[in-house]
């Protein structure tokens, strides 16, 4: 099954409901970051949380960046994503581990501290910054939490990230009651979701989200609506970087170049390293008035 994230109506429309598998997603992200099987878990559930919430942006340029920093092991993780599907991550400490055979995600983030969302606005004006304090530390529950208190938004949420007979698996589900969606709806929606413990073995055994879709709601009406492809993508250049050192003055610039050695900048969305000799930050100190 392709990485993806599927937009459909359930309930007979009272409802909209987005389910992802970011599974090759999050395994690029593992290998890229060289993460700990509990951080890759983490982080995983966080790039289905950031991805789907991306599918409310208004506009393709628009940015969405969702962080969370618990107080644990694992430091602060980020998620950049955006609405054509397109996602990259991070991690404070991506080799954190904690003393137990069992993986427990709420242990490596901890739960003393927030989730924060921001969203660019692509018109230049101030971002919109939301955040709620984390319930749990596990993702899933604190994003759940996150939309009821940040955005009003009430949600039904399963993320997990996991192995299941050998392979890397990472998926979730969001549903968001609509205008006019009755109790009854909301109930049954709340039920199916709170009693979907087999998320990672849905997503091996189906061959489409569409496909799981049927499965999980079939008797309660789901209408397909469309699929969006989900890409881990680091946007980072040589062009980016030559501007954040631009940034930190002509007198900055210099002091680096005249240490003669070469300045090596990694890139902590994917560890590609970027060098500048001297000469190179000598000439760019030079553009500088």
């Amino acid at each position: 099954m392709e990485d993806q994230i599927l937009h459909a109506l359930v309930c007979d429309g009272q409802a909209q409901m987005l389910i992802i598998n970011a599974s090759e997603t999050s395994k690029e992200a593992k290998k890229l970051l060289n993460l700990t099987d509990g951080v890759a878990y983490a982080v995983g559930r966080l790039i289905c949380a950031g991805a789907m919430l991306s599918q409310r942006n208004k506009s393709e340029s628009e940015k969405l960046t969702v962080m969370v920093n618990g107080g644990g092991p694992v430091g602060k993780i980020l998620v950049t994503a955006d609405n054509q599907g397109f996602v990259k991550a991070c991690a404070d400490n991506p080799q954190a581990i904690i003393p137990s055979d069992d993986i427990k995600i709420s242990a490596l983030v901890g739960n003393n501290g927030q989730m924060t969302v921001i969203r660019d606005n692509p018109l230049g004006k101030e971002p919109y910054v939301g955040m709620c304090n984390l319930v749990t530390g596990d993702i899933t529950r604190d994003f759940a939490a996150y939309l009821v208190t940040s955005e009003q938004q009430p949600a039904a949420v399963a993320l997990d990230a996991g192995v299941f007979e050998g392979k890397f698996t990472c998926g979730g589900i969001m549903v968001l009651p609509l205008p006019g969606c009755t109790k009854e709806a909301l109930d049954i929606i709340e039920n199916k979701i709170n009693s979907m413990n087999d998320l990672i073995k849905r997503l091996n055994y189906h061959l489409s989200l569409e496909e799981f879709a049927f499965d999980g709601f079939w008797d309660v009406g789901v209408k397909p609506l469309e699929t969006v492809l989900l890409k881990y993508n680091c946007d980072c250049s040589r062009d980016r970087f030559e501007k954040a050192l631009i940034s930190l003055g002509k007198n900055e610039l210099l002091s680096l170049a005249y240490e003669k050695e070469d300045t090596e900048i990694c890139c902590r969305f994917c560890n590609k390293k970027y060098v500048f000799k001297p000469e190179q930050l000598k000439k760019l100190a030079k553009g500088l008035f």
